[in-house]
């Protein structure tokens, strides 16, 4: 496999992982996400180093790639990389005040973003896996 292919399947995992309980149970999976990434301050830029280190992993893979999902990896990875040092490393509050926000939203939207979140991943991983691979 090559960079992008892994990264591609990373971000698909990743993506799986994080938004398929908002399908099956939304209110806990934003309880939990509260309680375990925006309790304190630190916990939230350790999340956003994490991110961080996703983007830059997602811009170093798309470098050079002349493929349309090397461009789309590299554009969302710059994306990424610009939002977690705002939001998640210098301005923890403000993300802490996007998560209140969602945990006060319907279930039925929370569910709505999980179905889009499980499909972005798994067209990640079909990129990942089928297109990108190359023996």
């Amino acid at each position: 496999m090559n960079r992008l292919s892994l990264i591609s399947v990373f971000i698909g995992i990743f993506a799986i992982v994080f938004r398929a309980p908002l399908i099956f149970a939304p209110d806990a999976s934003m309880k939990f996400l509260s309680k375990i990434l925006t309790s304190t301050k630190t916990r939230t830029r350790l999340f956003g180093l994490f991110i961080l280190g996703l983007g830059v992993a997602m811009i170093v893979a798309a470098w050079g790639s002349s493929l349309i999902i090397g461009k789309v990896i590299l554009i969302w990875g710059e994306f990424v990389v610009f939002m977690a040092i705002v939001f998640l490393l210098i301005f923890p509050d403000i993300y802490r005040q996007i998560v209140e926000f969602f945990l006060n939203v319907d279930s039925t939207v929370l569910r709505l973003i999980g179905i889009l979140g499980v499909g972005v991943g798994v067209l990640f991983l079909y990129f990942g896996l089928f297109v990108l691979w190359m023996p």
